[in-house]
């Protein structure tokens, strides 16, 4: 295919984003921003898989200011939507984590720190069980905070992993070993770290 052949619908974006969409059904999920570090609003963006259209937009309370050195290429939403088929989380950065119904309505928010690196977030969260694991070692200093996905007014941290590294803006795996342990792997500057999630 090409820019003008054999697609089944393109649209333009709102604002910039490098996010990669979560697909539910008929339904699309993905994140964009707008602005820059001193004025940066995120937003989650819904749209009909069939045919791009729009169904909801959210804008997520971004934690100012944010990194001013920031690659052009990366931008402020790079961080990708997952969801179980119930609740859409988000992670962006030292804003957050966020969980969202899937027609737009915020849940709870976890804090995570508010360090920055130079590069910008763009670790995206996975889920595993009833957790949603973030790697967000560089805003927490060197710890990785794991939410409960349970649907709650706020959602502070279920427990947090020390990494003994301050440089991992990498997005974890899980790799289930069941029924003896669940693994979640994270890579880190110098290093590549496993974790027993269910421990």
């Amino acid at each position: 295919w090409s820019q003008t052949q054999n697609l089944a619908w393109k649209i333009d974006m709102p604002g910039r984003g490098t996010s990669t969409p979560a697909i539910l059904g008929d339904r699309l999920y993905l994140t964009y921003y707008t602005g820059g570090a001193e004025d940066v609003k995120r937003f989650i963006l819904c749209l009909n898989r069939a045919d791009g259209k729009t169904v909801w937009t959210k804008e997520v309370p971004s934690v100012l200011p944010e990194q001013r050195s920031i690659r052009d290429d990366h931008g402020y939403a790079s961080n990708s939507p997952v969801t179980d088929g119930k609740t859409l989380f988000t992670f962006f950065g030292k804003s957050g984590v966020f969980a969202h119904t899937l027609d737009g309505k915020q849940l709870w928010h976890a804090d995570v720190g508010s360090g920055l690196n130079g590069w910008g977030s763009a670790a995206s969260p996975i889920l595993f069980e009833n957790l949603v694991l973030v790697n967000a070692s560089v805003e927490s200093d060197s710890r990785v905070p794991v939410p409960d996905s349970t649907p709650t007014a706020s959602a502070p941290p279920a427990f947090a992993i020390s990494m003994s590294c301050r440089l991992s803006p990498t997005m974890a795996i899980s790799e289930g070993l069941r029924p003896v342990r669940s693994q979640k792997a994270v890579i880190a500057s110098g290093a590549g770290l496993g974790f027993a999630t269910a421990s």
